[in-house]
């Protein structure tokens, strides 16, 4: 069962808050009209690595995102082969 906590809100001027906006905009076609819009973040679990979901607040959409770089299951000392 999946759980969905929030973690934190990102307001303009943050700097992977206004790549996430324009990101998101270059691939819907400006599906985001308020670029200043807050972005609540959640993170989500149990998971393998980090994964979070980020809400443009106001524009009734939102991103699913997972960062490989953050291990969180069982297994997060990784030998490389």
């Amino acid at each position: 069962m999946l759980c969905e906590t929030y973690a934190n809100s990102l307001v303009s001027g943050d700097l992977f808050r206004d790549w996430l906006v324009e990101s998101v905009n270059d691939v819907t076609g400006n599906r985001i009209r308020n670029k200043h819009c807050r972005v609540n973040v959640y993170n989500i679990g149990p998971a393998s690595h980090k994964v979070c979901r980020f809400e443009f607040d106001g524009e009734e959409y939102s991103v699913v995102s997972k960062f490989y770089a953050e291990p969180t299951g069982w297994k997060t000392n990784y030998v490389p082969a």
